[in-house]
């Protein structure tokens, strides 16, 4: 079974509640009819009402079977009246300034279970989804770090998970701290275990491995993976490894005395910072022709995703799968 394919069926399993807040996008549109024929979630679709109606009638979407939102004056002032009186030092006024955008009225619905998940960066950007879901669903218990991960696919790839590897983190954290490391591996191992039933192997990359290289940026990662065997010991992790020494059985075996159960046969790699990070998955995505979910946020109480602007509407399905499966119980 392709990995979509568990992934679309852990999502019909929890068919949760999810809300599109840019549901005034024709693509926004077509994906959610698409998520509702595969049976991936419940759209609500938040937007004017008229304009939505319309733009769907112009483009011959059907919109059965999904809930339609209108963020107007009368649900922002109770949001607002309801998250103000709950959350000290928070103003009506500085809520009612943030819902003049859909999008944090959508992440305040989240707040108040109308909806278990949202899902949106098609016009916004990372940020904004960022600012919303940190102002109005708050970070999970224990965890200080917004990361992300993509779920890689590459052709003729042969690792331990077949062509499939998890890349974190590509999409947020700029040039993470030793203990945001360790939190993005964490985060990315949870993810892993939950969503594929993985038995996450994470390798923390460098250009050095085991020493062979000395600086600052070594030390680092290092550190990192300090860090995260201290947290989480359960999880199997090692590093600091090159690339190829924490993909391919050869060179771990070449490079390493004692390969261990990590290196050569990682499905997670976590990139030292946001340079390497993105560099990477764009180059294995225009030299390979590799496909990619995500980038899907973590570190958030509730899973939520960014989505690509220049994504397929089979890319944006994946990340809706993806949103939609983690939204399951445990």
């Amino acid at each position: 079974m392709a990995i979509i394919d568990r992934i679309e069926e852990k999502a019909r399993k929890a068919f949760p509640k999810i809300i599109f807040p840019e549901a005034e996008e024709v693509r926004i549109l077509e994906v959610a009819r698409e998520a509702v024929k595969r049976g991936l979630c419940q759209p609500i679709l938040m937007g004017e009402i008229e304009r939505i109606e319309a733009l769907a009638a112009q483009n011959n979407i059907s919109l059965n079977d999904m809930m339609l939102m209108e963020p107007n004056e009368e649900l922002k002032a109770d949001y607002a009246a309801r998250f103000a009186k709950e959350t000290p030092g928070y103003t009506e006024k500085m809520a009612l300034r943030k819902f003049r955008e859909p999008l944090f009225v959508a992440a305040c619905a989240v707040h108040f279970g109308e909806a278990d998940s949202f899902i949106a960066g098609y016009r916004y950007t990372t940020g904004d989804v960022i600012l919303a879901a940190s102002t109005f669903i708050g970070m999970a218990e224990g965890n200080h770090t917004v990361s992300s991960f993509n779920l890689v696919t590459i052709p003729g790839f042969q690792g331990s998970e077949g062509e499939d590897v998890i890349f974190t983190d590509v999409a947020v954290c700029v040039n993470p701290s030793s203990e945001q490391l360790a939190q993005i591996a964490i985060l990315a191992a949870d993810a892993a275990a939950k969503l594929l039933d993985w038995t996450p192997r994470v390798a923390f990359l460098s250009y050095s491995t085991k020493g062979s290289g000395e600086s600052d940026m070594v030390d680092k990662v290092v550190e990192g993976l300090s860090r995260m065997k201290k947290l989480r010991p359960e999880i199997e992790a090692d590093g600091e490894f090159q690339l190829e020494v924490a993909l391919s059985p050869s060179a771990a075996a070449k490079k390493l005395e004692e390969p261990g159960t990590v290196a050569g046969r990682a499905n997670i790699i976590v990139f030292p910072d946001l340079n390497a990070g993105n560099t990477n998955i764009k180059a294995v995505k225009l030299f390979s022709h590799a496909g990619s979910i995500g980038p899907v946020l973590t570190g958030f109480r509730i899973p939520i995703s960014d989505l690509s602007r220049t994504g397929s509407i089979d890319h944006l399905l994946g990340t809706v799968a993806t949103v939609a499966a983690l939204c399951g119980k445990e």
